[in-house]
């Protein structure tokens, strides 16, 4: 996946129901008719509560791996996706960083993160999403409306050309 590709994603997220908050459900629709694909394997590197994880599970069929570095995060996930009875069955749920995402390479079919904020960018690596991403897959990322924080079209360019990404790039 060229960089290129993955910024026409990386500013789809802010852009999702501009000026209302979106239910998980609409924002995971949303998502998922932006991939432009239904199945296969979906990385949440960042689940928070779960719900957008659960929501995407439940309008797709994607396995969704949803990970958070918070414990509390990870047990309300789990928790959302037990409700719906995905746990284990469409939504797996586990503690994890962003530093190095536990795939193989080449895996991944969508990967979603939409609580970004400006000062989180440091901790998402490009080249650890393009390592992991297969051939045609694809990363939203960005922040939903109605979530607190800013993220900046600036900011995340600055992100996407950053030294991860010329690495990527370059094959190094």
């Amino acid at each position: 996946m060229k960089v290129s590709e993955l910024l026409t994603f990386v500013l789809v997220v802010s852009a999702v129901a501009a000026g209302a908050e979106p239910s998980d459900q609409n924002l995971a629709r949303h998502l998922v008719s932006r991939a432009g694909f239904r199945r296969g394997i979906c990385a949440i590197p960042r689940c928070g509560n779960g719900e957008l994880a659960t929501a995407v599970a439940e309008s797709s069929g994607f396995l969704v791996h949803a990970q958070d570095h918070s414990p509390s995060s990870v047990a309300a996930a789990k928790e959302a996706a037990d409700r719906k009875g995905l746990l284990g069955h469409g939504v797996i749920v586990e503690k994890g960083t962003l530093s190095r995402l536990p795939y193989a390479d080449n895996t991944v079919d969508l990967i979603l993160i939409a609580d970004l904020a400006d000062g989180a960018l440091s901790d998402v690596s490009v080249s650890e999403m393009l390592r992991v991403l297969r051939p045609l897959g694809k990363a939203i990322v960005g922040r939903s409306a109605g979530r607190t924080g800013n993220l900046t079209p600036q900011r995340l360019e600055q992100w996407l050309s950053g030294e991860d990404t010329q690495r990527a790039n370059s094959g190094l």
